[in-house]
């Protein structure tokens, strides 16, 4: 049995300390977010196109490694607001598979 507790997609940067070897910083200077003066080109707004993709972006690779992790009658509870439940449940069904959804 797998429960989360999903972090709200308020329009903030989804940095968690994974331990990764980059800094944030790093990262964003590597992928071409920061201008030459270290300014960001842009923010997760709900205005951004990408608004709800970089949260969904952030969340697949985390369910896919709770995917890895549950046995094969293993379960998993998921909290989530309104804002996101609709593409959670998308993101939930590719991941999972539709025909295991149980209710909501």
């Amino acid at each position: 049995m797998i429960c989360i507790d999903l972090p709200y997609n308020t329009g903030n940067d989804f940095i968690y300390p994974d331990n990764y070897t980059e800094s944030p910083d790093t990262y964003l200077r590597y992928t071409g977010q920061l201008d030459s003066e270290g300014r960001r080109y842009s923010t997760n707004t709900e205005t951004d196109g990408r608004f709800h993709s970089k949260w969904l972006s952030m969340m697949y690779p985390r369910l896919f490694l709770a995917r890895n992790l549950l046995r094969e009658d293993g379960v998993i509870f998921i909290s989530v607001d309104d804002n996101e439940i609709h593409n959670l449940r998308i993101l939930m069904n590719e991941i999972f598979g539709e025909e295991n959804f149980i209710d909501t």
